[in-house]
């Protein structure tokens, strides 16, 4: 992602100095060191380990469905995208460091596709092999978006098509994988310093703590906004005069509300410090900290709303994906309802913006968010 973050202002600084010294005075023991030292091992690294995982998984069964080329495997495929899909929505929360380092969103999950790209491949029947979908192919013709364009299609499963979904999910895991490698220094980048040391502050090159929570508290932000303003918020029209549906980026699979949710699942595991959904959160005191901890240290009020806004928010995503059909569908057929969801989320954005931004002194720019944001 090519971002360029401001410069810290004057209030930003301030308001560091402001929460360090209402941390002291309130006897908050809990540092920003504390924080990331249990958020990397806890939310980020098994964040990637599920993409990962899953991302295998799918690449498994497409070998094997290749080898066998039955009809019969179509469902399970599905499925396995769909899994693998939910692994790697979530861990948008998580993408910075290596991740953003080696722009793995484009092997992965990139924001766009383009069909006829795909088509063309598709013709030749060159694409075979990991390697050549690493080296030779755009972002747009691989990737998950890629995989559901091809599973998802009303067309006779045969072996280029096969191969293709085979070849992409392969490329798409050794790249989840490698993000995995970077952060604890194993496998693929066995030998080098381990980026979870870096980031915790256990290596001569680290971050200072102020940096790597501003990497996780940026990516968050970034992340609402591109989901509320950039995708739904277009979509419906909110700020523009014309509604632009394509502007979600909702293949066949008809995936965005399980998307949405599972985005917001992940910026909330990041700021609990633990779990994936609203059902798995623990907020007692003895559960592994997060960034809610950093801003109850500074108010107790601010961090209740920040909860709540995230449980309404996974609420009203809940509340429409009851009703049959895509989201795009929903926007075509009750607007009314998107929108009330879409002020939900919106609330949520300003939350986080006004609470835990401003309490963390957190310096956020938009000047440049084009790039990675799948």
């Amino acid at each position: 992602m090519n971002i360029r973050f401001a410069q810290p202002s004057v209030l930003a600084l301030l308001g560091i100095v402001l929460f360090g010294v209402t941390a002291c005075l309130s006897g908050e023991a809990i540092s920003r060191s504390d924080v990331l030292e249990s958020l990397v091992p806890t939310v980020v690294i098994p964040s990637h380990e599920k993409a990962a995982d899953s991302l295998q998984s799918l690449s498994d069964k497409a070998r094997v469905s290749c080898a066998e080329l039955s009809g019969s495997d179509m469902d399970d495929l599905r499925d396995a995208w769909r899994t693998a899909r939910s692994a790697v929505s979530q861990s948008r929360a998580v993408l910075f460091g290596p991740a953003a380092d080696r722009h793995s969103t484009s092997l992965i999950n990139w924001h766009t596709l383009e069909p006829e790209r795909v088509d063309s491949l598709l013709k030749t029947g060159d694409v075979a092999s990991a390697r050549y979908v690493q080296e030779f192919m755009p972002a747009t013709a691989r990737g998950l978006r890629a995989i559901e364009y091809i599973l998802f299609a009303d067309l006779p499963f045969d072996t280029s098509r096969c191969n293709y979904v085979a070849a992409v999910s392969e490329a798409a895991a050794a790249e989840a994988q490698a993000v995995v490698d970077e952060w604890t220094g194993s496998g693929t980048a066995s030998g080098k310093v381990a980026y979870l040391d870096v980031f915790i502050g256990n290596a001569s090159s680290s971050l200072l703590p102020l940096s790597a929570v501003s990497e996780v508290v940026r990516t968050s932000i970034f992340l609402m906004r591109t989901i509320v303003d950039m995708q739904l918020g277009q979509a419906l029209g909110v700020d523009e005069p014309m509604a632009d549906p394509t502007a979600l980026g909702e293949g066949l699979a008809g995936n965005g509300l399980a998307d949405l949710r599972d985005v917001i699942a992940g910026i909330e595991a990041v700021y609990a410090g633990a779990g994936s959904d609203k059902l798995a959160i623990d907020y007692s005191d003895n559960r592994p900290k997060g960034l809610s901890d950093l801003v109850a240290g500074a108010s107790d009020d601010a961090d209740v709303r920040v909860k709540t806004a995230f449980e309404s928010a996974l609420d009203a995503i809940d509340t429409l994906a009851v009703r049959a059909g895509s989201l795009e569908q929903l926007i075509a057929n009750d607007a009314e309802s998107v929108l009330a969801m879409h002020s939900v989320l919106k609330e949520l954005q300003i939350t986080l913006n006004t609470e835990v931004v401003s309490l963390l002194g957190i310096s956020v720019g938009f000047a440049d968010t084009d790039g990675d944001g799948g």
